[in-house]
């Protein structure tokens, strides 16, 4: 199969690699990149997908990190108290920032391991879907976040209409996603570690990232580069090798992602 309909725009896409049982697609027109599996089988976010946090042995990292997100979030939201949504919440990182600044908020993913381990640590989360969410809860949030999520979704143009109808009005929409612009996509190529990680299945660009924003009903945002992020290397290793690894402890360093790695909307639901 050599050519594809878009996701977001339903004209004609190109093959551009082949990796194993997958296949990647660019579409001309918006620029958007989506694989499609051989097996076109779903990922299972399961207990060996959680066995290490890419966090783990680094929290002064993690904590500056989303401390500059959560500070960033307060400047734009003038409103009144936060509420925040944290979509795909995994690991529970970003809900641990949340907790130790006093802030109202829900975590929410579609994994039992992952809330089973937000739930260990205390944290408020919950096992659902968004758009399962967005059609039974009348709740309307202040602030949105989907860190590093909408590249493991098959419909994301569904998922960024739920959070619409769940933001309150003039509320904050915060996406991170990888950027498949960067200088190690293009030199890598195929062997790009975000094109292949199985539970990846759009890849976007600025263009592409503003068309799927734009298609959702949003039209006031910003999209540009996002601050690096800083793994474990335990992390890294045992995702490169599939397998758990131990990683002395005054080994395991601070890796710093790409720092052209990530891109970054904040999005305004006026």
């Amino acid at each position: 199969m050599t050519s594809l309909n878009c996701y977001l725009c339903n004209k004609k896409s190109s093959l551009v690699y082949q990796i194993k049982n997958r296949s990647i697609y660019q579409c001309l027109d918006d620029n958007l990149f989506f694989s499609a599996d051989k097996n076109n089988t779903s990922f299972a976010y399961n207990q060996d997908y959680y066995r290490s946090s890419p966090y783990t042995q680094l929290p002064i990292f993690k904590d500056i990190y989303f401390q500059n997100k959560i500070n960033k979030i307060k400047t734009l939201y003038l409103n009144g108290e936060l509420n925040i949504l944290d979509v795909g919440c995994g690991w529970g990182n970003f809900l641990q920032i949340l907790n130790k600044n006093h802030l109202l908020y829900l975590g929410i993913d579609i994994s039992q391991e992952a809330v089973a381990i937000c739930q260990k640590n205390t944290l408020n989360c919950r096992e659902t879907d968004l758009i399962k969410l967005s059609k039974n809860s009348r709740q309307k949030y202040s602030v949105i976040t989907f860190f590093q999520v909408i590249e493991h979704l098959k419909n994301p143009l569904e998922y960024l209409k739920a959070a619409k109808k769940l933001l309150k009005k003039n509320g904050i929409l915060l996406i991170t996603t990888p950027n498949n612009n960067s200088p190690l996509r293009s030199l890598f190529g195929p062997k790009w570690s975000v094109y292949n990680t199985p539970s990846h299945y759009f890849f976007y660009s600025k263009k592409s990232l503003r068309r799927l924003l734009k298609m959702s009903g949003f039209n006031s945002f910003e999209i540009k580069i996002d601050q690096p992020r800083y793994f474990s290397l335990n992390y890294i290793l045992q995702r490169i090798f599939k397998k758990r690894l131990s990683v002395p402890k005054f080994l395991d360093l601070p890796i710093p992602t790409d720092l052209w790695g990530d891109l970054e909307a904040i999005v305004v639901n006026r």
